[in-house]
């Protein structure tokens, strides 16, 4: 009788950079469309307090959750910088993952707009990136903590699983 393998499939993590790049491209659209959703509504004359953050939210909850829930996990910098966006069992990951990916970040940001400044919402977005950044660099799968909290790894699209 032949002995069972026990090795275990993992995806091959993404390389820093092209995660860095990704991430540049998405936060660059997501303000883009921010400005211009904005701009919209300002056009329209439904530009006033609760409209405004509405808005912002929402745009933020579609490129985050809704775009790659319908794309497989792609997001226009992971696209472009040819990654995807896998569980960490190396299935599509699932609509509960994506919320979690952004909730995470979410609790950052109100994290730091509570506790350090309260008018700054760029500096706690920059916040945001850093924090994520530096649990992309000391994970030896280069997961942020929305990856880890999620369960899910960035890959680039098209890698092979590695045996472990």
């Amino acid at each position: 009788m032949a002995p069972q393998s026990t090795a275990t499939y993992e995806p091959e993590p993404a390389k820093l950079w092209r995660r860095a790049f990704s991430r540049t491209v998405d936060l660059v659209f997501l303000g883009v469309c921010i400005v211009f959703g904005l701009y919209v509504a300002h056009k329209a004359s439904i530009e006033f307090y609760p409209m405004n953050e509405f808005l912002v939210w929402l745009i933020v909850l579609l490129s985050e959750v809704v775009v790659p829930l319908t794309t497989g996990g792609a997001t226009l910098g992971r696209m472009v910088a040819g990654l995807a966006l896998v569980g960490e069992n190396g299935l599509r990951p699932t609509a509960w993952q994506h919320v979690a990916r952004v909730a995470t970040r979410i609790g950052l940001f109100a994290i730091f707009v509570v506790l350090v400044s309260y008018e700054s919402e760029l500096l706690a977005v920059l916040f945001v990136v850093v924090i994520e950044g530096c649990f992309c660099t000391f994970q030896k799968r280069r997961q942020t903590l929305s990856d880890l909290a999620s369960r899910t790894v960035v890959i680039r699209r098209g890698a092979k699983l590695l045996t472990g």
